[in-house]
């Protein structure tokens, strides 16, 4: 069963119901870029490239993230 992320993470929150885990057509993507005109480039790719690193990716599978490999 999948419960929800923001059920998951807050204490206050009482899940009453779980879908099963293939109820979704399509899975949810959490997609992240960089913006052109960011007036900070050298930290924007370097937390671009944290989130690719096996730490990131453990504290999101911590969280009941699934890691969807670019291809």
């Amino acid at each position: 069963m999948y419960t929800p992320l923001d059920a998951k993470s807050n204490n206050g929150v009482k899940v009453v119901c779980e879908a099963p885990d293939n109820a979704l057509k399509t899975p949810v993507i959490y997609p992240v870029a960089q913006l052109n005109n960011t007036k900070h480039p050298d930290a924007a790719k370097a937390f671009m490239d944290f989130l690719q690193t096996k730490e990131a990716k453990d504290v999101f599978v911590e969280y009941g993230f699934t890691i969807h490999e670019n291809k």
